[in-house]
């Protein structure tokens, strides 16, 4: 049990300290990085059927873009203002109100 404040201060600070040494690795588990290779592989140059395949690539991708933002605009134009939500969630909700009253009245 805790009797006083300090013991409380003590205690949680060994209990950090025991989850501090069960979470975090010991400074041995950490290896130094490989050396680096000594040759490095060539880079083949661009070949002109390299650059049109990623020329290809970009204009597809670019005409996919295009078409999510005619898509997007139109999505954008089919929303309706919080004002214009409020208003029809008003009028709904007084048609509902009329009918429970009418129907109460019955």
């Amino acid at each position: 049990g805790v009797n006083t404040f300090s013991d409380l201060y003590i205690d949680s600070g060994e209990e950090n300290e025991d989850l501090f040494k069960r979470n975090c690795p010991k400074d041995d588990q950490f290896l130094p990085l490989p050396p680096p290779p000594d040759n490095y592989e060539e880079v083949a140059p661009n070949t002109p059927t390299d650059v049109a395949t990623v020329l290809e690539k970009l204009t597809e991708c670019f005409s996919t873009f295009e078409e999510q933002i005619t898509s997007l605009n139109q999505r954008v134009s089919e929303q309706v203002t919080i004002t214009d939500f409020e208003a029809q969630r008003k009028a709904t909700e007084e048609k509902l109100l009329y009918r429970i009253d009418r129907e109460c009245n019955r």
